[in-house]
C-alpha cells in the first residue's frame, strides 16, 4: 500500500496533539473479532486470516495506526501470493458481492483489493459494506482513502464528510488534511491535521 499519508511529517512542527473520541457504530462485532484473533495469534503468531481479522477489527473500530502495521506487513513479511490465495479460499462462495449481507466477507474482499492496490474495485466492495453497515463510519473513510489514491479528492471529501456527519473522528480529519496538501492549501491542512488528534503523532511514530 502507498503511504501518501506519510507527508503529513511536517505538520508536525506546528501541531499541538488533541485527543477526539473515536467511537463508531457497526452492526458487526469487531471487538469480538479482534479478541478471538488475539487469542489465536498467541500460539500462531504467523496465521494470515488471524493477522487479516485483526487488522481488519482495528479499521472497524478506530485504531487506523495498528490496521496500517498489520496491512503494511502484507506488502513486507507475509508473501503477497500466500495472503491473496488465503484470502480467496474464504470468498469462493460469494458468487456476486451484492447479493451477500456478510459484512466480514465483504470487509475480506475490500481490503485485499486495496492491499493489491486496486482501488476502484475496493470502492465498489466498500459501497456494499455500507448498504449492509450503514452506520459504520470507518467504511466510509476507507473509501475516502481509496479515492484520495485515485486522486479523486471531489468524492474523497463526499465520504470524509458523511463519515464526520455519523461522528467526529481523527482518521477523517487526517484524509482532509492529505489532500488539502495535495492542492498545496497549507493553512486548511495544518488546521484539518490538529483536528487529527494524536492519531498523526502515532503513524509519525510508526516510520
Amino acid at each position: 500500500m502507498k503511504k501518501k499519508i506519510l507527508i503529513i511529517i511536517i505538520f508536525t512542527i506546528f501541531l499541538s496533539i488533541f485527543s477526539l473520541n473515536a467511537c463508531a457504530y457497526s452492526n458487526f462485532n469487531w471487538k469480538l473479532l479482534k479478541s478471538n484473533s488475539k487469542y489465536i495469534l498467541q500460539t500462531a503468531p504467523n496465521n494470515i486470516i488471524a493477522n487479516y481479522n485483526l487488522a481488519l477489527s482495528y479499521a472497524n473500530t478506530g485504531q487506523i495506526d495498528k490496521a496500517y502495521d498489520i496491512i503494511n506487513s502484507f506488502d513486507g513479511s507475509i508473501n503477497r501470493e500466500e495472503f491473496n490465495a488465503a484470502v480467496q479460499n474464504y470468498l469462493k462462495p460469494l458468487d456476486q458481492f451484492s447479493d451477500t449481507q456478510n459484512i466480514l466477507l465483504l470487509n475480506y474482499a475490500a481490503f485485499k483489493e486495496v492491499i493489491n492496490e486496486n482501488y476502484n474495485e475496493a470502492i465498489n466492495i466498500f459501497k456494499f459494506v455500507i448498504r449492509n453497515d450503514p452506520k459504520n463510519q470507518w467504511t466510509r473513510n476507507h473509501i475516502a482513502a481509496a479515492y484520495l489514491e485515485l486522486e479523486d479528492y471531489d468524492n474523497a471529501f463526499k465520504y470524509i464528510n458523511s463519515a464526520l456527519k455519523i461522528k467526529d473522528n481523527n482518521y477523517s480529519h487526517l484524509l482532509k488534511a492529505v489532500i488539502y496538501y495535495e492542492k498545496d492549501n497549507l493553512i486548511k491542512a495544518f488546521f484539518e491535521a490538529s483536528q487529527a488528534g494524536s492519531l498523526v503523532n502515532s503513524l509519525l511514530e510508526r516510520n
